[in-house]
C-alpha cells in the first residue's frame, strides 16, 4: 500500500470529500527598482531610499497590478509590458503582504467572489458601499497614505459626496476623523506579521507536487505537477493524471512565485486555458487554492497540492459520497499513502486495490 493512491469497493453510505494571474517571463527584482527610479521617479520623489506615497503602501500582486493599470490610464505612464512586470515583482516582494494578512481576504485573490462578506461595522457605509472589503483589506498604508486615498477618492469622483448614504451627513468630516484613523489601526503599514515574513526562510516551490483539482466541463482530476526552475521564482510546469472517470489528463504551463508564497499559474489544461491562484505553506509542503478558467474566473475549483516526499496525507476521496446499500470504486488522492484503510463507521470494505 505504497502507492500515491489506492482504490478499493466500498458498501456505505456517504464519504468526506476533502477538498488561479499568471505571468510570462519577467526581469529581476533589480529591474523592478530601476524602472521605478527611472519612470516613476518623473512624478514622485525619492529620498533616503524612500519613494513618495509608494514606500507608504504594501499590497497583494493583484493590488500593485491596479496601481500601474490606472498610472496608465489616468496618468498616461507608458511601460512596456516587460517592465511592467519587473515593478509588480519588486513591489509585491518588497512591499507586499505577510500569508497572515492576506489568509481573511484570499476569496478576492482566488476570484472566488460568490459569497456575501462579512465586513467591519466600521466599513460598511463608508467605503464597502462601493468596494469589496477585500479591496482595501488587502492594503497596507500609513495613516496619512490613508488620508491622502481619501483625497483622492473626492478628486477623481467629485459627486462622491452627493451619493446616497454621503449627501445626508458630513460624509469628508467622518471620513477624516473617523475612517481614516480606523483604517491606520486596522490595516496600518507596519506589522510584526510583515517584519517576521520578510526576515524569514521562504519555501523552495521547485519540484513535484501530487495535486487535485477541477476542470470545467472536465470534472475533478488528480496529478502530478512537475515544476522545473528556469528563473528565480519562475517555473516551467508539466502536469500529468488523469480525471475521475478515469481518462488521461495533460498540461503545461508557466508559474511565477510572488512575496515567497504566493503562487501564480498560467497553464493549458487538454485545450482548456486555465489560471491557478495558491498560497504556499511556510515550509512549503503545500499549497491550497483556486483553478479558475482564463477567460470566465467564476468557472473554477479548489486547487489542492502537496509536495512530494512530504508526510502522509489524503487529499481527497473521490467520488464524495455512495448512497446507503450502494457498492462502488473508490478513489483516495493523497501522498505517501499506506497501511490499511478505514472510512469509519457504516462503511464496509470489500475490497482493497492498490
Amino acid at each position: 500500500m505504497n502507492d500515491n493512491s489506492i482504490r478499493g469497493i466500498f458498501r456505505a453510505g456517504a464519504l468526506a470529500l476533502t477538498g488561479m494571474l499568471f505571468a510570462p517571463a519577467i526581469a529581476a527584482q533589480s529591474a523592478g527598482a530601476e524602472v521605478i527610479r527611472t519612470t516613476c521617479l518623473a512624478c514622485h520623489s525619492e529620498q533616503g531610499g524612500a519613494v513618495s506615497r509608494i514606500s507608504d503602501q504594501r499590497k497583494s500582486p493583484e493590488g500593485w497590478h491596479m496601481t500601474l493599470n490606472r498610472m496608465e490610464h489616468l496618468r498616461a505612464v507608458k511601460l512596456s509590458p516587460t517592465d511592467k512586470r519587473a515593478v509588480i515583482k519588486h513591489l509585491a516582494d518588497t512591499q507586499g503582504l505577510a500569508p497572515s494578512e492576506a489568509q481573511p481576504y484570499r476569496y478576492l485573490l482566488e476570484q472566488d467572489t460568490n459569497l456575501i462578506e462579512d465586513t467591519p461595522e466600521a466599513y460598511v457605509e463608508m467605503c464597502a458601499r462601493c468596494h469589496s472589503a477585500a479591496r482595501f483589506g488587502l492594503q497596507r498604508r500609513t495613516e496619512e497614505e490613508w488620508r491622502l486615498l481619501v483625497h483622492f477618492h473626492l478628486g477623481q469622483y467629485p459627486t462622491l459626496e452627493l451619493h446616497a448614504l454621503s449627501r445626508d451627513r458630513p460624509w469628508m468630516h467622518l471620513a477624516m476623523t473617523e475612517t481614516v484613523p480606523q483604517l491606520a489601526a486596522d490595516y496600518g503599514l507596519d506589522s510584526e506579521a510583515w517584519k517576521s515574513w520578510k526576515n524569514a526562510a521562504k519555501p523552495e516551490l521547485g519540484g513535484q507536487w501530487r495535486m487535485l483539482g477541477y476542470v470545467p466541463g472536465k470534472g475533478e482530476f488528480d496529478a502530478r505537477m512537475t515544476a522545473v526552475r528556469t528563473s528565480p521564482d519562475r517555473f516551467r510546469l508539466n502536469v500529468e493524471g488523469r480525471y475521475a472517470d478515469g481518462s488521461p489528463l495533460r498540461g503545461e504551463g508557466n508559474a511565477t512565485v510572488y512575496t515567497g508564497y504566493e503562487w501564480r499559474a498560467s497553464l493549458d489544461l487538454d485545450g482548456v486555458s486555465m489560471r491557478q491562484v495558491m498560497a504556499a505553506s511556510a515550509d512549503g509542503a503545500e499549497m491550497s487554492g483556486r483553478q479558475f478558467m482564463r477567460d470566465a474566473r467564476e468557472i473554477g475549483g479548489v486547487l489542492n497540492a502537496v509536495k512530494e516526499g512530504a508526510g502522509s496525507r489524503v487529499l481527497a476521496v473521490m467520488p464524495s459520497h455512495l448512497r446507503v446499500g450502494e457498492t462502488g470504486t473508490v478513489t483516495i488522492v493523497g501522498n505517501r499513502l499506506g497501511g490499511r484503510v478505514s472510512l469509519g463507521e457504516g462503511v464496509r470494505i470489500v475490497e482493497e486495490i492498490s
